[in-house]
């Protein structure tokens, strides 16, 4: 059985073949000045939607299936007393990216072999959400993938982080959308 994780996701794109900037320098105003021309742009996530599959591909590739036992950031989980359990309970967790409407988010998918309860969702939160700033996530976003645009970059950490479970992501989905119609509203 699957259950997903949802959140936003950022990026970069640099133009240029020699990409002399790592990935935090592209947030990092004095490393931007000291450059002589500037040859990227920041990605929106719709515009990462344009590179799911190439993006997709790239994820697949940072994990080593065979030492990691097929569990993906579950082989890496030890949270404390309740590890065992919940180890039990999911049977993997892999990331990835997936377009909904025309924005892509990140997508931790868990193949899950019983209901999770909203403490086990609580502590997969949590851990994703450190896996994504200073775990996988960190070193995937130094990876560059190459496009035939230019190299991008990719960030499940972004300035608006959140983890929202699918119902929750919905319901976030569709209080957006209610916004959006009420401000066109109210400009007519």
């Amino acid at each position: 059985m699957k259950y997903k994780f949802y959140s936003p996701i950022k990026g970069v794109i640099d133009y240029g073949d020699d990409c002399v900037l790592d990935y935090e320098s592209y947030f990092d105003e004095e490393a931007i000045e000291d450059l002589d021309y500037i040859s990227f742009n920041y990605l929106n996530q719709r515009e990462l939607s344009f590179y799911e599959e190439i993006i997709n591909i790239s994820i697949k590739n940072s994990f080593d299936y065979k030492n990691d036992e097929g569990k993906g950031l579950m082989h890496y989980f030890g949270y404390g007393d309740d590890d065992t359990e919940l180890l039990e309970k999911v049977k993997s967790a892999y990331p990835k990216i997936e377009t909904i409407g025309e924005n892509a988010y990140g997508v931790m998918e868990c193949e899950i072999s019983e209901e999770l309860n909203d403490n086990d969702i609580k502590i997969l939160k949590e851990y994703f959400g450190g896996q994504y700033s200073d775990g996988w996530g960190e070193g995937f976003e130094q990876q560059g993938i190459k496009t035939q645009d230019g190299v991008i970059y990719v960030s499940f950490w972004s300035d608006n982080f959140y983890i929202d479970t699918e119902e929750e992501f919905e319901n976030r989905l569709n209080e957006e959308m209610e916004n959006d119609i009420d401000f066109i509203n109210f400009e007519m």
